[in-house]
């Protein structure tokens, strides 16, 4: 806990970068993906776009997109995405599975396949077929994908707007915490994650502001690579993208890369979370509207959401952790998340005992969501 107590204390810091299309801090890169661009771009094209409308103003590069591509609208690889299309958002690509499609292949226009489909994301996407027939079928539309991005000149829409997004980089490098929040991550779970740690600012997605974290292993060489994709809102007001506000862009990186780190822990115990599945009683419709439909990704968000809460606390102090909470509890109804927050200090004072995250899971159910909650169901 060396680390964790350092940056407790305020001491470590590390040397601030130049503006750059792409910093690198150790293993931690921030920069644009060609891919996952290219891929919302064509979500932005099909006829499910207007139902992922931003909660605040569109966004500049929304409209900026929508308006380079018009022409693209009938192209096979955004009528993939439309209602009919086998691909329909909202039925088959979730808001997650559109960006990391995109993660499996080189930067196009090589666009070659570097990873392998998971069998869950093959599932998620694909559905009930033999397993050869889902590979080829993604792999065929990737080839739409990459046709697309060679009729339409996508490259140049990315060379016109090079300022745009280096802009983006620097806001995030700035918004970061002025720590090694990579090693903070993997000392607190008690386990080296992954080889590479890649923040995508990525102003085309649908809805915009949305943000995930989806992980792999990439091919020759191999490397584990976990990703925190940054979608953004816009104030027109303000005349800013959320890069520049640093609770945004600092929460999201840390809960997103959180999932790489939390959701394999909660799933490979899930029979034992599933324990206390009765507790999504009375938040089932809250959850829902949130994308978590099911007792199992309620568990992944109070683990991620909890352990978030805890760094923000070593990075930004007691106040800005107890805000964190608040939103959770108030905002998001995860109403557990005290408990949660507290079991996880008994974690850390018991270090010797239980050296990762992963040993300490079961008590932090125990703690969490034992008998008497700290905090009531709501009706």
């Amino acid at each position: 806990m060396a680390l964790f107590k350092a940056v407790m204390s305020g001491v470590l810091a590390v040397a601030a970068l130049a503006a750059a299309p792409e910093h690198r801090i150790g293993r931690l890169t921030i920069k644009p993906e060609p891919n996952v661009e290219t891929m919302y771009a064509l979500v932005q094209l099909s006829d499910g776009a207007d139902a992922m409308k931003p909660r605040r103003e569109t966004p500049p590069m929304h409209a900026k997109a929508r308006q380079a591509f018009a022409a693209f609208k009938a192209d096979p690889a955004v009528q993939e995405l439309d209602g009919k299309g086998s691909l329909a958002i909202g039925r088959r690509f979730s808001e997650d599975t559109v960006c990391t499609l995109p993660l499996h292949f080189a930067d196009l226009p090589d666009g070659k396949r570097i990873a392998e489909y998971s069998d869950e994301f093959l599932t998620r996407v694909v559905g009930p077929m033999p397993k050869g027939e889902k590979i080829q079928f993604l792999d065929d539309y990737w080839e739409k994908v990459r046709a697309f991005y060679r009729a339409s000149h996508f490259d140049r829409f990315l060379a016109e707007n090079e300022r745009t997004y280096a802009g983006f980089v620097e806001d995030i490098r700035q918004s970061l915490p002025q720590s090694d929040m990579v090693s903070l991550y993997e000392e607190y779970v008690g386990e080296k994650g992954f080889d590479e740690y890649r923040v995508v600012p990525a102003p085309l997605t649908l809805p915009a502001g949305g943000a995930f974290g989806p992980r792999m292993t990439i091919a020759q060489p191999a490397k584990k690579v976990a990703f925190s994709i940054l979608g953004t809102l816009y104030n027109s007001q303000s005349q800013r993208y959320d890069y520049r506000n640093k609770e945004f862009a600092q929460d999201t990186v840390i809960h997103e890369f959180g999932h790489s780190f939390c959701n394999p822990i909660a799933e490979a115990q899930m029979e034992e979370g599933n324990k206390y599945e009765r507790l999504m009683k009375g938040v089932q419709q809250e959850m829902a509207a949130q994308d978590y439909p099911v007792w199992e990704a309620v568990l992944y968000e109070y683990l991620v959401r909890s352990v978030s809460a805890r760094l923000t606390l070593a990075l930004d102090g007691e106040k800005a952790a107890r805000e964190a909470l608040r939103k959770e509890r108030e905002e998001h109804f995860f109403v557990f998340i005290d408990d949660f927050y507290a079991a996880l200090e008994t974690y850390e004072k018991s270090r010797d005992r239980y050296p990762t995250l992963k040993e300490f899971y079961p008590r932090l159910l125990q703690e969490a969501l034992g008998a008497r909650p700290s905090k009531a169901l709501p009706a």
